[in-house]
């Protein structure tokens, strides 16, 4: 059984791991002759299939030097865009930090290469697979994981809590699908949390969600989305001047923006 603070895991959380782990060969079955077939016929996918696996190039092995050593991992473009002004913070504040950034897409990667440049490497998220976590976590040997928006791999937390690894999640948020889902198997994800040190979140929404889920109330930090700190950042006041002009306003008059009309 694992272990977690405070005891043993559970037994229906073990089974509930167990049962996790089975899904995800079952899914391999499916998936690695899809995946296999579009890399033979378009390519797709053939830069981040080995490094999911933990295969990480030598090369970028032998250039993450400095300390801290801070693992930042994004998912895609969106929060690859939410991760450029963290990590230049980080870098700010720790000029002799090693910064790894990780995705789990190509288009991520190519974002990152972008908009990210103070990170000292990047690199592709492994798959959540017991075995590959261990290769590329002992490879990567970080002090601190940040990850962006609600990246919940349980057998990498689990890895990370038991390696004495600092987890802070940022920009957090949680949609009213994904709640659903996790409200059915509440107290597993009470347990995952667990080996979270600090929450980050967009919105009281999204902290009164995490608290559902289970994670205490004490971890949970409302801060704000770090996209708009991103945008706010490349904002020039003469843009906002030059609007200003060719909509007639006057200083300090109201203005209401419809900047977004999704649902």
């Amino acid at each position: 059984s694992p272990r977690f603070q405070g005891g043993q895991c559970p037994r229906g959380v073990g089974m509930l791991y167990f049962l996790y782990n089975v899904l995800l060969i079952l899914a391999a079955v499916f998936a690695v002759p899809y995946y296999g077939a579009k890399i033979l016929l378009t390519g797709k996918y053939r830069r981040s299939i080995g490094p999911k696996f933990g295969f990480i190039p030598p090369e970028l092995v032998a250039r993450m030097k400095g300390a801290p050593r801070i693992w930042v991992h994004a998912v895609s473009v969106g929060e690859v865009t939410a991760a450029a002004p963290i990590v230049a913070s980080l870098r700010e504040h720790f000029p002799e930090a090693c910064i790894v950034l990780s995705t789990s897409t190509e288009t991520g990667q190519e974002m990152a290469a972008r908009i990210v440049p103070s990170a000292t490497v990047r690199i592709y998220y492994p798959l959540d697979i017991g075995c590959v976590v261990r290769r590329v976590l002992d490879r990567v040997r970080p002090d601190l994981f940040i990850p962006v928006e609600t990246e919940l791999w349980p057998n990498f937390l689990r890895r990370c809590k038991a390696a004495g690894v600092r987890v802070i999640l940022v920009n957090g948020r949680i949609s009213p699908r994904s709640f659903k889902r996790y409200a059915l198997t509440r107290f597993f994800w009470r347990e995952v949390l667990e080996a979270v040190d600090e929450i980050g979140v967009i919105s009281r929404v999204d902290a009164e969600r995490a608290e559902a889920m289970g994670a205490p109330a004490k971890k949970i930090h409302v801060l704000g989305n770090a996209k708009y700190d991103s945008l706010a950042a490349k904002a020039s006041p003469k843009a906002g001047e030059d609007i200003a002009r060719r909509l007639g306003l006057t200083e300090g008059e109201p203005v209401f923006v419809a900047a977004s009309t999704h649902d």
